[in-house]
Parts: C-alpha cells; sequence; structure tokens
C-alpha cells in the first residue's frame, strides 16, 4: 500500500529555514493506517534524541504520537529512529547545498527538504501534500481532525509520594514511583467521572460522578468547553469473613522524603468510543507516561537537593498550554509556587528556553509560563484560573470587568496608518473594587490597566496591584514617606514606571512635551511603540491621567489622533455606555476630554510612559 503524507505548511516551511530549524528531531502527528498527517516538530540535538523521545511522549496528548524524524541527509541516527512506517525528512549538509536547493526562506537560509517514508528497512521517497493552516484548523486553531472527531478528557490527582532518604537518594524515587503506578493504574484502580461543568453537547451533563461504561464520553457531558475529568480510586476488597483489624510493624527507612505531585493527564478521546474502553486504552496509558516524566524530573531534583542538603523534593504539577500556532495542547510538568510565582518564573527561565527551542517557538516572548496555561475551569483552584478571577472581578454592581473595550469603534478620522496595542487588557476605571478613588485615582487605574495588560500576555502571574499595594511599594523604594500609605495623594507616570519596575521587573522609556499643544509631535515615536512593543503607554500630564491604546498618524499632513482610554468613569460595567460617553474613543488634539475640559493643556507638562516589552520567555 503506498503510503500517503500531508504536512502542514507552516512545519515545513520551519523544517527548511536554517534559522528556524535545530539540527535534528522528531515529527509529531496523525497516523491513520498508511496516511500520516505531519503537524509539528520538536528540535533537538542528535545527542539528546533519546531524552526528547521520552519528554515527548507524556507532551502530546493521544491520538497524536511520533510519527518521524528530521535530520541532515545520511545520518545514521535517521535509520536507526524512524519507526517502520514512520516519516523521515531531510535536508543536505550546508557544503551540498546549491543553487536549487535553496529554499524561499532567503539566500543561504533555506534548504530543500526531502521526505520519504520507511517501508520494509528502506527508505521511500515521497512527494508530501502541504495543507495550509486555514484548513487543517479550526477558527481557534485547533486540528478539526482533532476537533470534530475527538472529545476532550483529563484524569486528575494529587498525592503524596513518600521516599526513604536511606535506600539510595535519587535511586529510590525508581520503586516509589512504581509502586504509584500500581495504585493509580492497577487492576484494582478504578476511574470516577466527574460532572462536566459546561454540560454536553448531545448529550446530558452527569449530574453525580459515575463510573465509565458503554457509553461514549459525549454522553457523559464531555465536551470542548467542558471536558470531563477522571479521579483515580483504590477499590477496596470485599467479601469474606469479618475479621478484626490488625496492625504490623516493619523496619523502614531512617527518614523520608516527601513530593508532592499533582497529576493532570489530558487525552483526546474517539467521540464514539465507550467511555471503559477508552480508560483502559487510552487514558492509563496517558498516567503511565506522565509519571515517567516526573519521575525523571524528580531524579534530576533530587540529586540536585542531596548535593543541596535539602530535605523534600520541589512539588510537581502537570499544567498545560496552547501556544500560538501549536494546533494541539502541549502538557509539561513544573514545580509548584512556592514562595512567589514570580520568583518560580524567574527560576525556570532555563528551562522555559529549552522547551521553547524544542517546540520552536519565539525565544523573547513568555508562552510557556505558569500564567499561560489553560485553565479548563475556574474551579481547579490553579494559578491561571485565580489570576483570572481577580482579573475580571471587581467591577461596579459585581459584575466582570470588561475588556478590549476599543473594540468595535468606528474607524479613526484621518485615515493615515493605523498602529494599536497589541493583546488584550482590562479597563480599570474609578469606582471598581468597591473602592471610592473618584477625584483622585486616575492614574492608579492606569496603572492597573497596564499591569492587566502584562498579565493577560504572560507576561506577570499577579493581578494588578490595588492603591495601597501601589502606595507600599512606593514608599518601600524610598519614593514617598510612610504617611502616603492610605492617602488619597495622586502619582504620576514617573511613580508608575517605579511600580512597574518593582513589581513586574518591566522597564520603560519616558516621551515628554512641554505643551499639550505638541503632543503631536510625539504621532512618530509613539506609531513605533505600538509597532514594536505593543503595550499600552500612560499619559500623565495637567489634571487628568489617561491610557494611549493607539495612534492614527498622517505622515504627509502631520496630523493625528490618539485612541485615548479613560479612567475617570464611574458608571457599570457596559460597554454601550463606555463607547456612547466616548470614555473610549479616537480623540485628536483639541477635542473635549470625556471627563470635561480640554483633552491636553496647552501649558502643561505631559510624560508619556511607554512600558518596554520584555524580550524574555
Amino acid at each position: 500500500m503506498v503510503a500517503a503524507v500531508r504536512v502542514l505548511e507552516e512545519v515545513a516551511a520551519r523544517l527548511a529555514d536554517r534559522r528556524r530549524r535545530g539540527p535534528a528531531g522528531l515529527l509529531v502527528g496523525l497516523r491513520d493506517g498508511s496516511n500520516t498527517l505531519v503537524v509539528g516538530a520538536l528540535h533537538c540535538e542528535p545527542e539528546d534524541f533519546a531524552t526528547t523521545q521520552e519528554l515527548a511522549r507524556a507532551l502530546v496528548p493521544h491520538p497524536l504520537a511520533l510519527v518521524g524524524c528530521f535530520g541532515q541527509e545520511g545520518d545514521p541516527f535517521l535509520q536507526l529512529q524512524t519507526e517502520p512506517g514512520g516519516v523521515a525528512a531531510t535536508y543536505a549538509a550546508a557544503a551540498d547545498c546549491d543553487g536549487d536547493s535553496v529554499a524561499a526562506a532567503g539566500p543561504g537560509d533555506g534548504d530543500a527538504i526531502r521526505w520519504a517514508v520507511k517501508q520494509g528497512g528502506k527508505f521511500c521517497s515521497c512527494e508530501p501534500q502541504l495543507v495550509p493552516a486555514s484548513q487543517a484548523c479550526n477558527s481557534e486553531g485547533l486540528l478539526r481532525q482533532l476537533a470534530e472527531g475527538h472529545v476532550p478528557v483529563r484524569c486528575a490527582a494529587e498525592v503524596v509520594l513518600a521516599v526513604g532518604s536511606s535506600r539510595g537518594g535519587a535511586g529510590a524515587l525508581q520503586p516509589a514511583f512504581a509502586e504509584l503506578e500500581e495504585q493509580l493504574c492497577g487492576s484494582s484502580t478504578v476511574y470516577l467521572a466527574e460532572a462536566a461543568a459546561g454540560g454536553g453537547s448531545g448529550g446530558s451533563a452527569a449530574t453525580q460522578p459515575q463510573l465509565p461504561g458503554s457509553a461514549p464520553f459525549p454522553a457523559l457531558g464531555a465536551s470542548w468547553a467542558a471536558p470531563t475529568v477522571l479521579r483515580p480510586l483504590v477499590r477496596c476488597a470485599s467479601g469474606g469473613a469479618a475479621a478484626a483489624p490488625r496492625l504490623g510493624w516493619q523496619p523502614g527507612a531512617s527518614e523520608l522524603r516527601h513530593c508532592s505531585l499533582c497529576l493532570d493527564v489530558l487525552c483526546y478521546v474517539p467521540q464514539g468510543m465507550p467511555a471503559a474502553e477508552a480508560v483502559q486504552s487510552i487514558v492509563r496509558p496517558a498516567v503511565r507516561r506522565q509519571l515517567a516524566a516526573m519521575r525523571l524530573d524528580a531524579e534530576e531534583a533530587a540529586a540536585a537537593g542531596a548535593a543541596l542538603s535539602i530535605p523534600n523534593l520541589p512539588p510537581q504539577r502537570a499544567l498545560h498550554f496552547r501556544p500560538p500556532g501549536v494546533p494541539h495542547h502541549v502538557t509539561l510538568v513544573y514545580p509548584l509556587p512556592r514562595q512567589s510565582m514570580e520568583a518560580q518564573e524567574e527560576a525556570r527561565v532555563s528551562r522555559r528556553q529549552t522547551l521553547h527551542r524544542l517546540l520552536g517557538l519565539p525565544t523573547d516572548r513568555p508562552l510557556l509560563r505558569v500564567a499561560n496555561a489553560v485553565s479548563f475551569d475556574s474551579a481547579s483552584g490553579s494559578g491561571t484560573a485565580a489570576l483570572e478571577a481577580a482579573l475580571e472581578s471587581g467591577g461596579v454592581g459585581g459584575k466582570p470587568r470588561l475588556r478590549d473595550v476599543h473594540v468595535g469603534l468606528p474607524a479613526p478620522p484621518l485615515g493615515g496608518s493605523v498602529h494599536l496595542v497589541q493583546g488584550s487588557y482590562d479597563y480599570f476605571h474609578y469606582m471598581q473594587d468597591k473602592f471610592d478613588d473618584s477625584g483622585w485615582g486616575c492614574a492608579y487605574r492606569s496603572l492597573q490597566t497596564l499591569c492587566s495588560w502584562f498579565a493577560r500576555q504572560g507576561y506577570a502571574a499577579r493581578p494588578p496591584p490595588s492603591h495601597r499595594e501601589v502606595q507600599a511599594a512606593l514608599v518601600q523604594l524610598g519614593d514617598k514617606e510612610g504617611s502616603f500609605i492610605g492617602s488619597r495623594q495622586w502619582i504620576g507616570a514617573i511613580e508608575i514606571g517605579y511600580v512597574l519596575d518593582a513589581l513586574l521587573g518591566v522597564q520603560h522609556k519616558v516621551l515628554s512635551v512641554g505643551s499639550g499643544d505638541d503632543m503631536p509631535s510625539l504621532a512618530r515615536q509613539i506609531a513605533h511603540h505600538f509597532d514594536t512593543q505593543g503595550t499600552p503607554i500612560m499619559i500623565g500630564g495637567g489634571v487628568l491621567a489617561y491610557t494611549l491604546l493607539g495612534v492614527d498618524f498622517d505622515e504627509r499632513s502631520g496630523r493625528c489622533a490618539f485612541l485615548i482610554l479613560d479612567p475617570h468613569y464611574t458608571g457599570g460595567e457596559d460597554v454601550k455606555k463606555v463607547h456612547a460617553g466616548q470614555w473610549v474613543a479616537w480623540k485628536q488634539p483639541g477635542d473635549k476630554a470625556a471627563a470635561g475640559g480640554d483633552l491636553f493643556l496647552a501649558g502643561s507638562f505631559y510624560n508619556l510612559l511607554c512600558p518596554q516589552r520584555p524580550t524574555t520567555v
């Protein structure tokens, strides 16, 4: 049978581009008989191939799997590591490249990729069909083949692993994990399906935990909006003659080291497969793979901890991510936050850099931080769920805070080049959080909007600071006296810069004009900021503070309009009222502010605080 190979266009382009491609790696995809769809590539060094292969098994959810390898033509590892029926993608050595082998990536940067399928121990050349993402994925970027034929199912458990320290340090972990695997995946273990929070499509939601049976998971309420969650339980033996309890004692390890494990396994299960069959053939093997990944991490941590005389092992949690351009979830094991989320994020930079290179992700923006993790439900207790709840809560009247309120506005008035904030933010304004700051808190609210942008983009793992927290930070920095805490004193752009640096580690630039009439002179620099940084800007000066979300700049005439988000709004969380009152609107110099008075005052000094996007993972 002739093998049919399809490859996502973006994957093929990345493999052909030397600047984005690792020297070797694994191909991820879906295999159905002799048909293979390649949807991703994991980049690594040839000597790290075995480790990457082990990591990849727990990284991608079933039915995604390793379907082949890529590397330099003639490399012996391709023949050794590519399984029968697997796909191999090869590129010529740099010295062998000629004009015909250079792809569209640019002179000297691209290679022609040769594709083959391993059949009968040999590689047979093939010409794959390149599939655009718009055809292969739905509107949310998920593979249609998965979204339309499968439902997500999670298996979650929180356990404490006890390891005898006198049994050889890291070597004692293997029997401890083997015992745990038997508890979670053994013949005496059953899985209870919890009620789906949002109900299912095509079936009624489960009302109480139940054993998966012959019905498929959609009948238990599973859907992409609300995955079914399985909880493993050990079945107790029943029957036999009644007997009194017995107490036994056996000498054991003199000391125990403990490790908290939060398992969270994600699988894509065929919609029509009986739930009991899916648990046996898909979920249990996936739990074993995640335990193996946790054991490798624990062994590495145990070796480091023994050298530092650390009594216990760091806790571990499995988190799921959906990085942009990756058409499926990715599961990673991270340490649980201890002292602070920010400290943990900074401590894991090196590991995230490795993971970004592995997945072919940009190395100048955070995509795999704890704050980037997918939150399937707000009741999960995860840091991401808590952050999401903190960002949304606090609106006037107990309603959720508005987000991205500039969306839906009429086109800017000048018809010039438009430069906008990149990413999402929350609209912070007067009277929110059950706190009356009318008349003095506008700059604090603008700062909170800026902080929400960094949280929404995954740069920060904490919610925006309260007014009191802002004041306390400025006192701690020595900028203000202790009496400043709890006061109603104004702050400006410079103080906001101090707070961003202290609380989020965010650097900034300041643009200044001596008069509000000179604001148009900054239009070109503001446009450059939105194009290169994309962060919202805080404007401080006169008696009002604003948040700047964009600029419409006409190069020929020099005229400009500013997209102003006004924190002086005191009404409810109603985007129609916000638009009607021009609390977010395109404003030209000379226009009136939504709160009354001139937008920019002639003769007043203005500072524009421009936060810089951190170039880190």
